[in-house]
């Protein structure tokens, strides 16, 4: 076979392989469309399903993701807007075997997700006694001095939510305590109200399995230790190892305050002003305060 034989063949062989491949790379597009599409169609299956679901109902259809926040909670994280499904079972899958990977997530990128929270708060806090105590927890934390931050960041933590949610006046005749207050029955007007006027399956999901779980759990472990003597020589339970508010504020804290116990001061923060700042009222406008 001459030369140019060969050379005709070596090219309709070549013309073939790249139809072949180009012929590939179309039916794997195909597939994924094929794929995307039925997730779509099941996405908006369970969404139709879903839509007369009560909240307790939804929260226990989806029992498995609601579970999943509120230990994450319950260790300190509350999962923020920008976060996806993936991201959220990557940090649960985190507290089993490296803990340390979820701080890292704020601090990854020259604290690209850190700035991003001091940003958003820092608009928020344009104002006295907002403000104040703000900046000078801000001012503490950049110099590493953490309890003093988490001291400033507590107080505004408790004011703001005592701002933002409709906590019971009282309780049996008695004001509540932080156990009841910070439990699903001491944000009970709060979640009806915003689970009645959600309608976006997409934003429910993320309130009501990723959000609130987890929130209601921070908050629960920050500031329901209960009481405390300030008599150093009287019998008290032993102290937490994670930041309590019962100890921080008595002058009881025997255990370092750290970077992280702030940073998660700061994301319950940000997380707890967007979650609870726009919950819709009746009229569908949106609190502010």
């Amino acid at each position: 076979m001459d030369n140019e034989a060969k050379g005709m063949i070596k090219g309709c062989v070549d013309t073939l392989t790249a139809k072949a491949d180009e012929l590939v790379s179309v039916i794997k597009n195909i597939n994924f469309s094929i794929l995307v599409l039925e997730e779509i169609k099941e996405y908006a299956r369970i969404a139709k399903d879903t839509e007369n679901l009560t909240e307790k109902e939804f929260e226990e259809r989806f029992n498995a993701g609601y579970e999943r926040s509120k230990k994450l909670g319950s260790c300190g994280w509350i999962p923020f807007e920008y976060c996806n499904e993936k991201e959220i079972d990557m940090w649960y899958q985190y507290l089993h075997d490296s803990p340390q990977k979820i701080l890292e997530f704020f601090e990854e990128n020259n604290c690209h997700r850190l700035n991003d929270i001091k940003n958003t708060l820092s608009k928020y806090y344009s104002e006295r006694p907002f403000l104040l105590y703000y900046q000078n927890g801000i001012a503490a934390f950049e110099r590493s001095e953490y309890m003093t931050a988490a001291i400033y960041l507590t107080i505004l933590l408790e004011n703001r939510i005592a701002n933002l949610v409709e906590f019971p006046e009282k309780v049996n005749g008695r004001n509540p305590t932080y156990a009841y207050k910070y439990s699903d029955e001491g944000f009970k007007n709060q979640k009806s109200t915003a689970y009645v006027n959600t309608d976006d399956f997409t934003e429910k999901w993320f309130l009501f399995l990723n959000v609130y779980p987890a929130m209601i759990a921070y908050l629960k472990r920050l500031f329901a230790f209960g009481k405390l003597p300030l008599d150093l020589n009287k019998e008290s339970p032993k102290e937490p190892d994670y930041l309590d508010r019962t100890w921080l504020m008595h002058g009881r804290c025997c255990r370092d305050t750290a970077r992280e116990d702030c940073i998660q001061l700061l994301n319950a923060l940000d997380v707890c002003e967007f979650a609870l700042r726009y919950t819709k009222d009746t009229s569908g406008n949106t609190s502010n305060n």
